[in-house]
């Protein structure tokens, strides 16, 4: 089984997806060399190879991000892989 999680910064007082305004369009989150720059702070080991596709893998984990592929980065969706562990 796997999950997709989406995440973005959200309107302030928001706690519903449905309550996020027509046409909402999430503040930068900022460069993508700047998201990586904070990934591979967590996470030393991350895979950047392909900037807009980061992999995080292990025999404990693996987890995929997508951060798109434009200058500025406004959501991340992860991806979290089960397989036999």
């Amino acid at each position: 089984m796997s999950w997709a999680i989406y995440a973005m910064r959200g309107p302030g007082g928001v706690r519903r997806l449905e309550d996020i305004p027509d046409g909402y369009e999430p503040p930068s989150l900022g460069t993508a060399d700047d998201v990586v720059g904070v990934v591979r702070e967590v996470v030393p080991g991350v895979d950047a190879s392909k900037r807009s596709w980061l992999l995080l893998r292990s025999d404990e984990y693996d987890v995929e991000m997508t951060i798109g592929k434009g200058v500025e980065v406004r959501d991340i969706t992860f991806y979290l892989n089960d397989g036999p562990r």
